[in-house]
């Protein structure tokens, strides 16, 4: 069950106990707090998509960079490039 599937279970069985809706301030409360849980297990539902879709992103970057090797010599020369820029 997924994280909103609980969500609306327990909004659910919130009505289905007379707590939802109802004009008392209980009632009220827990309407109140049913409808952020859903905002919330929505919420967290995208962000775990988009957490995904960004680890996927990252490994095909690493595949794609995985033959590019550094030499020593191209080092060296990064090293000189920034010393020259700090005299300057």
């Amino acid at each position: 069950m997924t994280i909103v599937e609980k969500a609306a279970y327990l909004r659910g069985l919130a009505e289905g106990l007379g707590l939802v809706p109802d004009d008392s301030a209980q009632g009220r409360l827990w309407a109140a707090l049913s409808e952020l849980l859903g905002d919330m297990a929505r919420e967290i539902e995208d962000l775990q998509s988009a957490q995904l879709d960004t680890a996927e992103a990252v490994e095909e970057l690493a595949r794609i960079l995985g033959g590019v090797s550094v030499t020593d010599a191209v080092m060296d020369n990064a090293r000189e490039m920034k010393q020259l820029a700090l005299e300057l």
